[in-house]
């Protein structure tokens, strides 16, 4: 390469200079990924538009006013199913008090594993053999995670919910 090569002006092609085309090999690869990424972001935007236009909304069961113990939150990639968010409605049955009752940690804790019993639920009543007493342990097990309750009014509420959830 000699020096006047490099002191040249950028050649025109069909009116634009050559240095503006963003696929030249020649240009850094940032330059490259800049544009593409700018496109591929438009071209998401996009899809996520359309998509939404053709989606009905989807209609949920009301929930009571005093659910807040129910672990209604959920990741934004996880669809509840109907059977799911039954079998959670009858969880948080009368529990309420105790939800409040309890510190924040606490809370966040039960309503974590709250809604993990309601998935292994939902798993064992899917099976075509369903197991009352293992359904009876996981709800035990999470009620178990309410400090300072008698355990027979724990072991009762359990028996009591998992008679519920079996006759979903």
């Amino acid at each position: 390469m000699n020096s006047n090569s490099l002191a040249k002006e950028p050649e025109l092609k069909n009116g634009t200079p050559e240095d503006s085309d963003p696929f030249r090999p020649e240009q850094p690869a940032a330059a490259r990924e800049t544009l593409s990424t700018r496109e591929l972001k438009r071209y998401r935007e996009e899809v996520i538009e359309e998509i939404e236009e053709h989606q009905e909304p989807k209609k949920r069961p009301p929930i009571a006013a005093a659910s807040a113990s129910a672990p209604a939150a959920a990741p934004p990639f996880f669809a509840k199913s109907e059977r799911l968010m039954r079998i959670e409605n009858i969880l948080e049955e009368d529990l309420e008090d105790a939800y409040f009752k309890m510190e924040p940690e606490r809370q966040k804790k039960f309503k974590a594993e709250g809604e993990k019993a309601a998935a292994q639920i939902e798993r064992l009543l899917a099976k075509t053999r369903v197991k009352t007493h293992k359904v009876f342990k996981i709800i035990l097990r999470w009620l178990r995670i309410i400090p300072g309750i008698n355990r027979y009014f724990l072991r009762q509420e359990a028996k009591i919910k998992t008679d519920k959830i079996i006759k979903l």
